[in-house]
């Protein structure tokens, strides 16, 4: 009982001489709701951009590329990295909160943080289902955050058209037709003949306005892609 009451003393006496200052219950009360709005937007914001980051996986599977001559930078230039770190920042953001809010007086921080981070992936999976990275590609504010790249100086994604022997027409999603050319010893992954309006992404180097293939894969249209195609220009004929 004494040691209690030394302790009212100690802080009756602190607040006297001006060394704990009181705030009104307004201060605590607009600081949990900006805790909890920034909560909220960590995780929404999280959410989306593991969407977005499962959908940009999924439509140029990047770690495909680690496997093939000058690979490497094929994979570099078709990995998420902006919707990745944007993700992680979200996450690291929302757990930050959650330390602040302290969460875990009842139960181990790392479980709810685990639990935090199963549950955005699994949001980011359903974003993804739903179609919402595609559909924001469309917004102008968005589209730098989701926008996905189909070419670059050594590599190219698209549909197969006008095949040939040593030719085809590729057209590349929001973008031109490109006429790519084999080489004697272009690899074809699966080793089996290149069909009509086929998916497909191609390793090479410019040549002029051409392009001549080191590596072509075969690929089933990825899903969302049909939307993606809608805003390309007509395929040569």
């Amino acid at each position: 009982m004494n040691d209690r009451r030394s302790l009212a003393d100690k802080i009756t006496q602190s607040i006297n001489e001006h060394k704990v200052k009181m705030h009104p219950k307004v201060y605590f009360t607009l600081g949990s709701g900006m805790l909890g709005i920034g909560l909220a937007a960590s995780m929404l914001a999280a959410a989306f951009f593991c969407g977005v980051t499962l959908f940009r996986l999924r439509m140029h599977q990047p770690f495909d590329f680690l496997g093939a001559p000058k690979g490497f930078e094929a994979f570099i230039g078709n990995m998420p990295w902006i919707p990745i770190i944007l993700a992680l920042a979200g996450i690291i953001a929302g757990t930050w909160i959650m330390r602040k809010y302290d969460f875990s007086y009842r139960h181990a921080f790392i479980g709810i943080a685990g639990g935090f981070v199963s549950s955005l992936l699994v949001f980011g999976i359903v974003i993804d289902a739903v179609g919402l990275p595609e559909r924001a590609g469309e917004s102008t504010l968005m589209r730098p955050f989701v926008e996905q790249r189909f070419s670059n100086d050594t590599w190219l994604i698209g549909v197969a058209n006008d095949v040939s022997d040593d030719r085809f027409n590729l057209a590349v999603p929001r973008g031109d037709v490109i006429h790519v050319y084999f080489r004697n010893n272009t690899v074809i992954e699966p080793p089996i003949p290149l069909q009509e309006f086929e998916w497909v992404r191609v390793i090479g180097e410019w040549n002029d306005e051409t392009f001549d293939a080191d590596v072509l894969f075969h690929e089933l249209p990825p899903r969302g892609v049909g939307h993606i195609m809608r805003f390309q220009i007509p395929i040569e004929r």
